[in-house]
């Protein structure tokens, strides 16, 4: 029943970016960019986590210590359409002042999704981007006082993830078919993630040190039972 669905189960994303730190850049790419990318991406070998499966580029993704191996950079990034990449670095330039070196491909199909989580400070610099591809998506939000905002992010849209919702808040997207964007339900449809960082080679010294590896390593419980609660596997979009 999709009305006590929608009454019970799925929160209300909303269209309305108010979280410090994220700014989300609508159709980013052109539909047939999309298309192009989402076919480049198929040529690649998927390798299969419980809950999606992943490409990585740049450097390989650790998970479980959420993390990369800095010794082992493993090659340049690829363009997977005419001037992504440059495109892409125009946004890590106005923010970290350098171009992306990380790329983590996530495909999800519905009824997957990811576990509250942070990106961890110390292995990547503050900005980092994601571009959703072939679906749009609501993105969960919690910080430690438990303020929770639930944001859509469109199909071709590209978020960008700085300060407080870099740094402060959890993220996660719930594993289910369907979503609700301003009260009303769709389906979700397979959707590819592209996440864009950029390696960081000193201690992060934010201004968010409940959250930092780099400047704590006291568990938060609140938190801990938080992302309990989530069903999904691993983290990091």
């Amino acid at each position: 029943n999709l009305n006590r669905q929608k009454q019970t189960d799925i929160p209300n994303g909303s269209t309305n970016i108010d979280l410090p730190g994220l700014i989300v850049i609508p159709d980013f790419v052109t539909p047939e960019e999309e298309q192009q990318i989402i076919q480049e991406c198929d040529k690649n070998k998927w390798n299969p986590l419980a809950q999606r499966r992943v490409q990585h580029y740049g450097y390989e993704f650790l998970y479980g210590a959420n993390t990369v191996n800095k010794e082992k950079h493993i090659g340049p990034l690829p363009d997977f359409a005419p001037g992504l990449t440059s495109k892409i670095n125009e946004v890590g330039q106005t923010h970290n002042k350098l171009d992306f070196d990380q790329l983590t491909i996530n495909d999800y199909y519905p009824g997957q999704g990811i576990p509250p989580h942070v990106d961890t400070h110390s292995p990547f610099e503050e900005c980092l981007v994601s571009l959703s591809l072939g679906s749009g998506t609501v993105m969960s939000f919690k910080n430690e006082k438990g303020q929770s905002k639930h944001i859509f992010l469109p199909q071709r849209s590209l978020a960008v993830f700085t300060a407080e919702a870099r740094f402060a808040f959890y993220h996660s997207i719930a594993s289910r078919k369907l979503d609700r964007v301003e009260g009303k339900l769709f389906f979700r449809r397979r959707r590819i993630s592209l996440t864009y960082r950029k390696v960081k080679f000193t201690p992060c010294t934010c201004k968010w040190p409940l959250f930092c590896d780099s400047q704590s390593t006291a568990p938060l419980p609140a938190f801990e039972e938080y992302k309990k609660k989530d069903k999904a596997a691993e983290g990091n979009e």
